[in-house]
């Protein structure tokens, strides 16, 4: 029983010192209808210096941070690069595929026979694409092009483009 009135007597007084201390924060002369209670000052503290700013108003080079960004633009320049891939893949893609046609006299064209441009190549397969005929078989090669999500088969053609198509 002792115990009870022990317990009894601490939630009392707990409450009590709560009481008064939320009462000083509340305190209804703060309250303002349309806002709300005043807390102070809200807005964000910018009087706080970040690392960066100490190295600009410094001169200072932060050369940790260049070297990283350096790696990674690399290692993204590189991923999204066309590269060269074996049948196998080609055929058990889950990408995109179309056909390109390679002319004996260096012209890439679409399935449709429309020659592609220089920028188009680049973007599509990639120059260096052209210079791997007979590494998996005579006259093809399979170039994946993981930003477009497509594999291109690139046929070789014996026969000049202007040839058949300029008369």
């Amino acid at each position: 029983m002792k115990g009870l009135f022990i317990f009894l007597g601490g939630a009392i007084l707990g409450s009590a010192i709560t009481y008064k201390l939320m009462k000083n924060y509340y305190d209804p002369e703060d309250y303002d209808e349309e806002e709300g209670y005043d807390y102070g000052e809200t807005e964000p503290d910018n009087s706080k210096v970040t690392q960066n700013q100490i190295i600009e108003e410094n001169g200072y080079t932060q050369y940790s941070s260049n070297i990283k960004t350096n790696e990674k633009r690399e290692e993204e320049d590189e991923m999204d690069k066309p590269y060269i891939i074996t049948p196998e893949e080609f055929s058990d893609s889950d990408y995109n595929t179309e056909t390109l046609s390679y002319w004996a006299d260096g012209v890439v064209t679409d399935i449709d026979n429309e020659p592609l441009t220089d920028d188009q190549i680049e973007d599509l397969i990639g120059e260096d694409s052209l210079s791997h005929f007979g590494e998996y078989e005579d006259d093809s090669v399979f170039v994946r092009n993981d930003r477009l999500r497509t594999d291109y088969e690139i046929l070789a053609d014996t026969r000049r483009y202007g040839d058949v198509y300029n008369g």
